[in-house]
């Protein structure tokens, strides 16, 4: 998903994508909580969470299960 909970605005896609140990992450840019990008769990509030979709990269193409 895009929208971050926390601040209730669709920014996650204007995040920072990092790795926080074995996680990959997104960082919202407003509250600078982490998404990651497996689960959408949030690690800060695990309650403001957002969904995450199977996602892959085939012949230059990107293709999400929704």
């Amino acid at each position: 998903e895009n929208y971050d909970p926390g601040s209730r605005a669709a920014v996650l896609s204007r995040g920072l994508i990092g790795s926080l140990g074995e996680r990959v992450v997104v960082a919202s840019p407003i509250y600078k909580h982490h998404f990651d990008l497996r689960t959408g769990e949030c690690l800060e509030t695990p309650a403001n969470s957002v969904s995450a979709f199977p996602a892959r990269v085939e012949n230059g193409h990107v293709w999400v299960a929704v």
